[in-house]
């Protein structure tokens, strides 16, 4: 049984901090990382990393709670969100249509697990998801967690090798005119 407010808060406090320090530090030019209000965050942008041009830069952090790797096949796995509330058909915030989304998704993972962290453009996570979906759902299986607060509902997600999941991504950055 999952349970979003013990995932939620596991995501704030220390592991905020985590993330600002990473994000400050692997984000070229970055002159600081601020944490988004709620309102934002709930639209899908966790951080917003202001460069020193003064452009920004937004990102999404997925973590994953400690003894993840439990469930690998020696290698992290990465979260695609197919359905938020399983029971209502609420698309996950892969699929989710929008007006806003997040330049980046960062996934981390409890330093236990992994001390690997995968920063992944948005707009080619998504093109690749949508084309290796089919594919992906026969070879790893859709995931249910039901969630015991917040109305007892249930998600969905696809979890997918990273390695799998980079190659595909890394194919939409070329192609034939």
């Amino acid at each position: 049984m999952n349970n979003f407010t013990a995932c939620y808060e596991y995501s704030i406090g220390n592991r905020e901090q985590f993330d600002v320090s990473l994000l400050e530090r692997i984000i070229p030019s970055c002159a600081g990382v601020v944490k988004t209000e709620t309102e934002i965050d709930k639209q899908g942008v966790d951080y917003i990393a202001t460069l020193k041009d003064g452009s920004s830069v937004t990102i999404d952090a997925k973590t994953r709670q400690p003894g993840a790797r439990k469930y690998w096949s020696g290698e992290p796995e990465l979260a695609l969100e197919q359905y938020s509330v399983v029971q209502r058909k609420k698309v996950g915030w892969l699929f989710k249509r929008s007006p806003t989304h997040p330049d980046y998704i960062l996934y981390t993972f409890a330093k236990e697990d992994t001390d690997k962290y995968y920063l992944i453009p948005f707009i080619l996570l998504k093109k690749a998801a949508f084309e290796n979906w089919k594919q992906w759902e026969q070879r790893f299986k859709i995931k249910y967690q039901p969630n015991e607060s917040h109305g007892g509902y249930t998600s969905s997600a696809l979890f997918v090798p990273a390695s799998t999941l980079l190659s595909a991504v890394a194919k939409q950055m070329s192609g034939r005119c």
